[in-house]
């Protein structure tokens, strides 16, 4: 005969088995995609005559977004605001942080006059304009319009440089 206590500990045990599976494959098809991303990108960059960084700052980045964003609309359309600004936030913060430091830590990156001059001062534009649409506590259906039409803004200045 097996305790209340016995019981939660033998659900408990068994439940986190087919998660880090599921966790542990979802990481590694994300390896295999990330190679095979940079490889399109290169060629990509090759094919169309344009710098790596631009096809970076554009199609690889949004690739690469794209699970952030199914995780963002899904909490958003089961009502979990917070889950899905949190994973924006959260995403970035650890993008920047965690992933360039991890890069510079194997190998020093270079950093181009145009991400000093252009693409960060986007990045930080964009975080001021999601501040500055935030601060009534929400983001309203014309917030969502304003932050898409920046996106828009940053695309153009991107590809014309």
């Amino acid at each position: 005969m097996t305790s209340d206590k016995d019981t939660r500990i033998l659900q408990l045990s068994a439940l986190p088995a087919p998660a880090l599976i599921q966790m542990l494959s979802g990481l590694l098809l994300l390896l295999i995609g990330a190679e095979l991303s940079v490889r399109a990108a290169v060629h990509l960059a090759a094919i169309f005559k344009v710098r790596p960084l631009i096809v970076g700052l554009t199609v690889v980045a949004m690739g690469t977004s794209a699970p952030q964003m199914a995780v963002s609309l899904q909490a958003a359309f089961a009502d979990n605001t917070d889950i899905a600004v949190g994973s924006v936030i959260g995403g970035n913060i650890f993008n920047v942080l965690v992933i360039l430091g991890l890069c510079a830590l194997i190998i020093p990156l270079r950093v181009a006059r145009q991400v000093l001059h252009v693409d960060i001062p986007l990045m930080i534009g964009a975080c001021l304009l999601a501040i500055g649409l935030s601060w009534s506590g929400e983001f309203s259906k014309l917030d969502g319009a304003g932050l898409l039409a920046g996106l828009l803004f940053c695309l153009i200045v991107i590809i014309r440089q």
